[in-house]
């Protein structure tokens, strides 16, 4: 059968085979040597943005991981409500005061066309309207300021992260912008 032998030999030999096998995971006896150290790619500082208050709580340590809003640490908050009391009575004072002079105005403009009172009086009667309206004024945004202030007795994580410094201690009186923690953003640390 020498037709046969002839196919045999024209058919090319494979140019490639392929074999199945099942992955294995193994560690390789090979190092590299570096130099260098590890830091974080972001840092967050955190600082007091209320000065003069003591230290009542610390929530966390170094090494801790946090989320952005947690709290880290908790300052006094009587002094900050004993001037939101004052302020809150400033205000009802004013109110109080803008009030009777809104109601004095009021009479002064009826009674301007008439001719029984001066202009002189009328002027006088709308600015002291002027006047206690623009005390209401200065005592909402004074209270705000207070409320805000009141917020600020909290010092909160910025950011998602791990603790990497802590340099606030019980009782201790903070100074407005004072650092008090430091964050590796997000916990992303990089070697360099």
């Amino acid at each position: 059968d020498a037709t046969s032998d002839n196919a045999t030999a024209a058919t090319p030999a494979a140019a490639l085979t392929v074999e199945a096998t099942t992955p294995t995971v193994e560690t390789w006896p090979v190092e590299v040597q570096a130099s260098g150290w590890l830091a974080p790619w972001a840092e967050a500082v955190i600082a007091a943005e209320l000065g003069g208050e003591r230290i009542v709580a610390v929530n966390v340590e170094v090494g801790d991981t946090v989320k952005a809003g947690d709290v880290l640490a908790e300052l006094s908050r009587a002094s900050v409500e004993n001037r939101i009391a004052e302020l809150e009575a400033t205000l009802a004072s004013a109110r109080a005061a803008l009030e009777t002079a809104t109601q004095d105005a009021d009479r002064a403009r009826q009674l301007s066309g008439g001719g029984s009172i001066s202009q002189q009086e009328v002027a006088s009667y709308l600015s002291a309207e002027r006047q206690a309206q623009a005390s209401v004024t200065v005592a909402e945004a004074q209270l705000a300021t207070e409320r805000l202030s009141l917020e600020n007795t909290r010092i909160v994580a910025v950011s998602d992260g791990v603790v990497s410094e802590v340099s606030a201690a019980l009782g201790q009186v903070v100074s407005q912008g004072q650092e008090l923690f430091r964050l590796i953003r997000d916990s992303r640390i990089e070697w360099q």
